[in-house]
């Protein structure tokens, strides 16, 4: 069991120095929208969806961390592919502070716009920031449950996504909640361990360049798409 334990936490902290972008401030809207009508799409993200611009880290976007450009980041060509297909109207909510403090009393009304949205797809496309506190399992799922409902009523289709990088604590939960839900499920792990996907080189800093470059974002993109 300290065995288990002791594992547990090198791996955790392993996935800390990855993602040692601050959770903080990373956005001072944290709602946005895209389109003006059609099938109205909720993506539920982190900086990995949206980050404003940080130049103490070498971040001067204001969109997907760590995409060339707007364009080029996950939710940005996801409209691109859903409009193809028919109108498409899409709302952003970053939520990277659910992420870290999912265990406390989260008060959700703060999101209420984009529960307003109404959306017909809600994608929850959220775990690189969650850590394990306490060792709560529980919690946690409980918490992403509970978001998931409150954002996307009775009849919205669910899509759930594993993170970019693997989270020994947070993924196996994910997949429990895709299940409790009956939520499709989009596996991204295997993406944040190739090098081709991240943003590696292009950024001084190192938590920013592990983050998904333009090949990275497109095949998130790809891979959510082919469930909507």
């Amino acid at each position: 069991m300290l065995l288990s334990l002791i594992v547990f936490k090198k791996k955790y902290m392993e996935l800390l120095l990855k993602n040692d972008v601050p959770v903080e401030d990373q956005v001072e809207n944290p709602i946005r929208f895209i389109g003006e009508k059609g099938y109205k799409v909720l993506v539920v993200g982190n900086s990995i969806t949206l980050h404003s611009p940080k130049p103490e880290i070498g971040w001067t976007g204001d969109f997907g961390m760590a995409a060339s450009c707007e364009e080029a980041d996950f939710v940005h060509r996801l409209y691109t592919l859903c409009s193809e297909r028919g109108k498409t109207r899409m709302c952003i909510l970053q939520a990277s502070v659910f992420e870290k403090y999912y265990y406390r009393d989260f008060i959700f009304d703060e999101y209420r716009a984009a529960k307003d949205f109404a959306a017909d797809c809600v994608i929850m496309r959220i775990s690189e920031n969650v850590a394990p506190a306490s060792k709560r399992s529980d919690i946690f799922l409980k918490r992403y449950k509970q978001f998931a409902g409150y954002l996307s009523g009775e009849n919205a289709k669910l899509i759930f996504t594993t993170g970019f990088w693997k989270n020994e604590f947070a993924d196996p939960i994910i997949k429990r909640a895709a299940l409790d839900c009956k939520a499709e499920l989009v596996e991204l792990g295997d993406l944040g361990e190739d090098s081709a996907m991240r943003a590696d080189g292009l950024f001084e800093h190192k938590g920013v360049a592990m983050h998904p470059g333009d090949r990275g974002m497109a095949a998130i993109a790809k891979r959510i798409f082919s469930v909507i």
